[in-house]
């Protein structure tokens, strides 16, 4: 016996609805996978952070 359409789409619904969510383990995996994003990241803010203080340094040596 073949379903029809509209049988297919409560299906099909009812199987989306009760996916098992992932894992913890995959978010940590893709966390991990970013890791050198963060880190040239955060190589990138220390060096403007370096800059900003070297600027005000030769700024207040000025006056």
């Amino acid at each position: 016996m073949e379903a029809d359409g509209d049988t297919r789409a409560t299906i099909a619904k009812t199987m989306h609805r009760s996916r098992i969510p992932e894992a913890p383990v995959n978010y940590f995996a893709k966390f991990i996978s970013a890791a050198p994003l963060f880190l040239r990241l955060g190589i990138y803010v220390e060096s403007l952070v370096r800059g900003a203080e070297l600027l005000t340094e030769g700024c207040l040596v000025q006056q």
